[in-house]
């Protein structure tokens, strides 16, 4: 005869080091935060402190990127330099508090004429290109955190729909914002290319989700529908959506329920592949379709090399004499070289003095 016994539970530790490693990597530390307020909860004090510390952390760097934003625009306004606001500060306002919002990084979207003079004007406060594997635009970060994307071209667009965007960098005043049709063509083009570097979060899902809850009755019109069949991305959009539904909403259809399931298996084990969920939701025609087999290591040298040795094309935006006369590129290439090189050098003795004076300064206070 079995025994009556009430069963024991057995209570696993929580590894909370990986908990805040995990929602740092998905950027929902906001959302965890506010999720657990006023809840019966196990955690520690020491831990609970450690998510406020986290939370605040957010805030202060949402205030630093409002900063920002509006200074870079005052700066390359005043530098004539044209440029498309494609994602900004205004991410936040989809959510009822603004504080659960959460802001990556700053994207514009420029001339490749221009990129010389923003290298200057991004150095000249305080900003330090990092180079990226993977991302086709160049990115500048500043502390405490802040990350400014600059594009040429936009990932995964046609030449046709690429022009409607540059457009906006001919009209004054210099720095545009995109309208609400081209922000979620954008992010669209933008989460398919995060998808294919395996790094899309559960805060770019839900952005994407909010934003076309928000705006669903411009987002439905056929011109921009025409554009996501003409992209290919119709039907990675509504994968998006229905995971979307299926985390946030009342639940995805069951038809779409199974590619929901599988993008969501991807996105919580990056790194994953799926190639049946490639198939059911990239373009047909995308070189990215094996991506898993690309030469990485091979692509980025390529890009390296086309960043050393611009194309043609660029060269004559640089140097109008080529137009006539193309034959002296090699020249000229040399001559941009050394002036990056001029640049480098000038930063370098910059710090290099101002490590210097730091160490005379802290000689001064020894000695008093």
């Amino acid at each position: 005869m079995i025994q009556q016994k009430p069963v024991q539970l057995v209570k696993k530790q929580v590894d909370w080091q990986k908990i805040y490693k995990y929602i740092d990597h998905h950027n929902v530390t906001s959302l965890v935060y506010y999720s657990v307020l006023g809840i019966e909860k196990e955690e520690t004090k020491a831990q609970e402190e450690e998510l406020y510390k986290r939370f605040k952390k957010i805030l202060l760097l949402k205030k630093g990127y409002d900063q920002a934003q509006e200074t870079i625009i005052w700066q390359l306004e005043q530098n004539r330099i044209h440029a498309l606001l494609l994602s900004g500060t205004k991410a936040c306002e989809l959510y009822d508090k603004e504080e659960m919002g959460n802001i990556d990084s700053l994207e514009f979207l420029i001339h490749p004429s221009d990129l010389e003079k923003v290298q200057s004007l991004m150095e000249s406060m305080d900003y330090e290109r990092k180079e990226e594997k993977g991302f086709e635009g160049i990115v500048y970060k500043r502390v405490p955190g802040i990350c400014v994307r600059f594009f040429c071209d936009i990932p995964n667009m046609n030449r046709r729909i690429q022009k409607l965007y540059k457009k906006q960098l001919r009209v004054r005043p210099y720095v545009q914002t995109v309208t609400i049709e081209k922000k979620y063509i954008y992010d669209t083009c933008m989460l398919l290319e995060h998808y294919l570097m395996g790094t899309i979060t559960i805060r770019e899902v839900l952005d994407f989700w909010l934003y076309h809850k928000r705006f669903h009755d411009k987002l439905i019109r056929q011109d921009v529908r025409e554009v996501m069949d003409k992209l290919g991305l119709t039907a990675f959009e509504q994968c998006l959506h229905a995971l979307g539904d299926l985390w946030f909403g009342e639940g995805s259809l069951v038809e779409e329920s199974e590619s929901a399931f599988a993008l969501e298996e991807y996105i919580l084990n990056p790194g994953k592949i799926d190639k049946r969920l490639d198939r059911k939701v990239l373009p047909a025609d995308r070189k990215y379709l094996d991506f898993y087999d690309r030469d990485r290591d091979a692509e980025w040298r390529n890009k390296k090399w086309s960043w050393m040795f611009p194309p043609r094309e660029y060269m004559k935006e640089m140097f109008p004499i080529l137009r006539k006369f193309p034959f002296p590129l090699i020249i000229f290439w040399g001559i941009r070289g050394v002036r990056i090189l001029g640049k480098v050098i000038k930063q370098k003795a910059i710090e290099l003095q101002d490590r210097l004076l730091q160490k005379l300064r802290k000689l001064k206070k020894t000695k008093e």
